[in-house]
């Protein structure tokens, strides 16, 4: 705990893990709507001899840390599974098997904590409003990018554009379905620059 205050700042966890590379920590919040959220999902989740989670327990300034020995029994209540859950610790799903969870996992770990929110009765309806929406334009344009992900200096990721495809359509049979694909450097330079021509061709066509 050298160099660490108490109470411990959630923030200096990390310090916690570097002094203590056998030990990993995550830890739960318990909201005003009495949901358990995870707000620190360790990176060494699971991986060190002894992985431990923490709830957080507030009250105005003051907090206070409390140990979860069965996660599964924390969130049992979310479930009509009446035997044991295995739980994502990351977004706290539960699934009946192991085998399920594991393969949740490899793609939910690489993301960080989150909390899965469901619409409240009564607000949980979607209605179309925007009937303006549906009469037709001219010309339409559609975009898709592709990306790659880079590392950053503190472990997170960023998306870098790697290429774009562009397809112009319109209600006028001859400039309908106009396809543009491009892969290399300076992609959002590239794109910006055939959008920008897009509009002076369009234009064109339209006066």
């Amino acid at each position: 705990m050298d160099g660490i205050q108490n109470p411990v700042a959630r923030t200096a966890i990390n310090q916690f893990e570097k002094q203590n590379p056998e030990i990993s920590v995550n830890v739960l919040y318990l909201d005003d709507e009495r949901q358990f959220i995870p707000i620190r999902t360790s990176k060494f989740c699971n991986q060190c001899k002894n992985h431990v989670i923490l709830l957080m327990l507030t009250d105005k300034d003051k907090f206070h840390y409390t140990t979860v020995l069965h996660l599964s029994t924390l969130v049992g209540e979310r479930t009509k599974h009446d035997h044991k859950t295995h739980v994502c610790q990351y977004c706290l799903h539960r699934f009946a098997k192991e085998d399920q969870l594991n393969e949740h996992v490899l793609i939910c770990s690489q993301h960080q904590a989150q909390q899965v929110l469901y619409p409240k009765p009564g607000k949980n309806i979607v209605k179309f409003h925007n009937y303006h929406y549906q009469f037709e334009v001219p010309f339409a344009i559609y975009a898709d990018f592709e990306s790659f992900l880079q590392k950053n200096d503190d472990d997170s990721d960023t998306h870098v554009p790697s290429g774009f495809c562009v397809v112009t359509t319109s209600l006028f049979e001859d400039y309908d379905y106009k396809l543009h694909c491009y892969t290399g450097d300076n992609v959002m330079e590239k794109f910006f620059a055939y959008m920008q021509s897009e509009k002076r061709r369009i234009r064109s066509i339209l006066s």
